[in-house]
């Protein structure tokens, strides 16, 4: 059975993850260095050290690690641009089709063409083959956050996303139930809402010489490749985290979990009132937050999402026996994250917002599976000599159809998959 778009996506996220819980797990094996800065960090931690302290140990930590996985795992996204690269097939059809944008009348082997028939949308465009779309997208997955929600493929512009509220009841039968072996189920009624994703293009533009597009190896290649992914990667994280619905070519009209409580009033956990900044928060503050989303959620792999420089100061709250409510890596293992928050592993993420201060929304705790992504799998290239003609360059855009739907209706009390720490306005 072919695997689906989302399987293979789904399948690298996993695979990453692996390989973070792996270096988590294995502290003890690990290189000195990072065995040294998580130490560091949990030391800075529990003697509650100022943010300034913390965010650059944890910076170190966050750094340390990397490198160990660059090292150990030899970079995902090395292996990955090896299977385009160091596959002959694929590295020909992917060098065709930049220089056929770059050079739409160039003659090019007749395989090449032919894997490049009915592909091409016009003079100076492509779509990118099925033969490395899958691998792009794999790539695609290894940066940002994006990834980590629910990732879906939509073969349309639009699709309706079914969201259940509740789920049929099972009846029993036989003679302890009252009713004889035989007797009919009694039917259950099945409730829920449906959400309409859309789908808009999501564009990324980078320069090229058109000499190293004409002299082009295996090192053009990954460096279109490696700017297309970060780009687009980057523009995906800010809609499913920040995005604050703005019509405008940076939120596209879409809605990141920071901004959820605009979407449903119910996701709005705001800590009491005096506490107007992360370091003076409490305890219950956060746990408000485990009680604002669905039940369902605490069981379902909750997660919690900050950017790194308020994971700091976070790390100065303390619980109710005087611990700090952030436990480190090294103390308990977080599969994936840097530690956890009462439990539940931190996921860290540059596109969430820094502002710490009276209003501001500080963290979100939920199920990632609450926010859809939807991908389109018809990624496109297109060029022209215009913009850079005088340095004779090729400015190639790479764009493809997305779309993010938080899985919530205005008011709802059932469908609460995010609950967004607001810090009061007084």
């Amino acid at each position: 059975m072919m695997k689906t778009f989302e399987d293979t996506v789904i399948e690298g996220v996993e695979s990453l993850r692996g390989q973070q819980a792996e270096l988590v797990r294995n502290l003890d094996s690990l290189d000195k260095s990072v065995k040294n800065s998580f130490e560091e960090l949990t030391r800075l931690k529990n003697q509650q050290a100022d943010h300034a302290q913390l965010l650059a140990s944890l910076k170190r930590t966050l750094a340390a690690l990397e490198r160990e996985r660059s090292s150990v795992f030899k970079s995902r996204e090395d292996a990955i641009l090896n299977r385009i690269t160091g596959n002959e097939e694929k590295r020909e059809i992917m060098l065709g089709l930049l220089k056929k944008i770059a050079f739409p009348h160039a003659k090019l082997p007749e395989h090449v063409e032919r894997a490049l028939t009915g592909s091409d949308s016009g003079v100076g465009a492509a779509t990118i083959p099925t033969a490395v779309a899958e691998d792009i997208y794999h790539l695609l997955a290894e940066y940002g956050v994006w990834a980590g929600f629910g990732v879906i493929r939509v073969p349309s512009r639009t699709v309706s996303i079914p969201v259940a509220t509740a789920r049929p009841a099972a009846y029993w039968i036989g003679a302890g139930s009252g009713a004889a072996e035989g007797t009919a189920i009694t039917a259950g009624d099945f409730s829920g809402a449906s959400l309409t994703l859309s789908l808009q293009t999501i564009g990324s533009l980078l320069h090229v010489s058109r000499e190293l597009i004409q002299d082009a190896g295996v090192d053009v290649v990954s460096f279109v490749l490696r700017q297309i992914a970060q780009s687009v990667a980057g523009g995906l994280d800010w809609a499913c985290i920040s995005a604050a619905g703005a019509t405008n070519q940076t939120d596209g009209g879409y809605t990141g979990i920071f901004e959820a409580a605009a979407l449903n009033t119910n996701l709005k956990a705001t800590a009491a009132t005096g506490r107007v900044t992360v370091a003076q928060t409490k305890v219950d503050d956060w746990a408000k937050c485990l009680s604002t989303v669905s039940p369902a959620v605490l069981r379902r792999g909750g997660q919690w999402w900050m950017n790194p420089a308020i994971l700091a100061k976070a790390m100065t709250v303390q619980d109710t026996t005087g611990r700090p409510i952030f436990i480190s890596a090294i103390e308990a293992p977080s599969f994936g994250a840097i530690g956890r928050i009462l439990g539940y592993p931190v996921v860290l993420s540059d596109a969430a917002p820094t502002t710490d201060a009276v209003n501001a929304k500080v963290a979100v705790f939920g199920d990632p599976q609450g926010l859809a992504v939807g991908v389109a799998q018809d990624m496109e290239l297109e060029q022209t000599t215009a913009l850079k003609f005088a340095e004779n360059q090729v400015s190639i855009r790479a764009t493809m159809r997305a779309g993010t739907r938080i899985k919530t209706t205005t008011g709802s009390t059932t469908l609460k998959p995010f609950a967004v720490l607001t810090l009061p306005a007084s």
